[in-house]
């Protein structure tokens, strides 16, 4: 439930986080959605890829168990790079 519904969070404010407009217009608005963001990719990656170990997929296939892995991993570093430039550049 919670990968699903940081899944949700995820698809829904990630692409208004991509708008130049939004960000020079509502800046307190951006870095609070950036916030909720980098939680629902941390929160997506970290129970996906429990699942996965835990679990595995619903066919067994153990290519797709590694891929999966692997983009939540990629999905964990990128939020924690993303925070990471966040608070370098102040934005």
């Amino acid at each position: 439930l919670l990968h699903f519904l940081a899944g949700i969070v995820l698809m829904t404010v990630g692409p208004i986080q991509l708008i130049p407009s939004f960000r020079r217009q509502f800046l307190g608005s951006h870095r609070f959605i950036g916030r909720i963001y980098i939680m629902a990719a941390m929160m997506a990656s970290v129970c996906a890829n429990l699942l996965v170990v835990i679990y595995g997929t619903s066919r067994g296939n153990w290519f797709e168990d590694a891929g999966n892995v692997v983009f939540g991993v990629l999905m964990f570093s990128c939020a924690c790079q993303s925070y990471r430039h966040a608070a370098i550049t102040k934005v």
